[in-house]
């Protein structure tokens, strides 16, 4: 346990000089598992600049994907961010196989950014999945990464434009989901029609929306075959038994 300290001290110390070090220099770009980002400060936010440079960005997400993923899935991505996450399960199972979601308009131009720094294109929609196809309220927030469905109270909703996300598991046909939605998973995976999907990579967000939600929305992937492979902080893995990693 000692070795384990030490080297978690070790790594914390590294990653807290880097970021220092990043931010003297105003350094323009990142790199995070081989593939670089924006770090400016007056492209990216702050916050997000921080996790960049510590290596904090989404990575419980990025393990799980990167351990998890096969070559042959085709992903539905729902809360795309940045792009980081997008970029990684692209580079897995190519780009043709990912279809991103992400209706802030700030984080679709960062997205296109940081996927062509790497010669890479995303296949995007710049818009919310929820129940029904129209429009619905997004709350945006400065920071990117707590903007939602769900009303947090940052500041006024605005109108957006959705897709209902039946329809596309229905068109699209992933056989994997990838969501990070600051509370809004619980409504779509307890109302859905999961028959195509074999993994779900799910953060879940209890301190928006309570314990008792996110409770009831494992039960209904219990309901529905899956079973929960690996938890790294927040997020999860959940397969059904033909999309368990061999």
């Amino acid at each position: 346990m000692h070795v384990e300290q030490l080297q978690k001290s070790i790594e914390e110390n590294f990653f807290k000089i880097r970021r220092k070090v990043f931010h003297v220099i105003k350094k323009k770009t990142v790199t995070v598992n081989g593939l670089k980002l924006i770090s400016d400060y007056r492209r990216t936010p702050k916050d997000i600049c921080k996790f960049l440079f510590d290596d904090s960005y989404e990575k419980p997400e990025r393990m799980l994907v990167r351990q998890y993923l096969d070559k042959n899935d085709r992903v539905l991505e729902i809360g795309a961010g940045i792009g980081l996450v997008s970029m990684v399960c692209a580079r897995i199972v190519g780009e043709e196989n990912i279809l991103s979601y992400e209706p802030n308009p700030r984080s679709q131009k960062l997205i296109a950014e940081n996927f062509a720094l790497n010669g890479m294109k995303p296949r995007l929609r710049g818009k919310a999945l929820a129940l029904k196809s129209g429009t619905t309220t997004f709350y945006f927030n400065d920071n990117i990464i707590s903007s939602s469905l769900i009303d947090r109270k940052f500041g006024g909703g605005t109108s957006v434009e959705c897709d209902a996300f039946a329809d596309v598991l229905q068109s699209f046909r992933p056989n994997v989901i990838v969501m990070d939605i600051e509370g809004a998973e619980v409504e779509l995976l307890c109302s859905a029609d999961l028959a195509p999907v074999g993994k779900i990579f799910v953060e879940t967000h209890p301190h928006v929306v309570g314990e008792e939600k996110i409770g009831e929305m494992t039960s209904r992937l219990r309901t529905s075959g899956f079973s929960l492979i690996e938890a790294t902080e927040d997020c999860h893995l959940y397969a059904r038994e033909c999309g368990r990693p061999s």
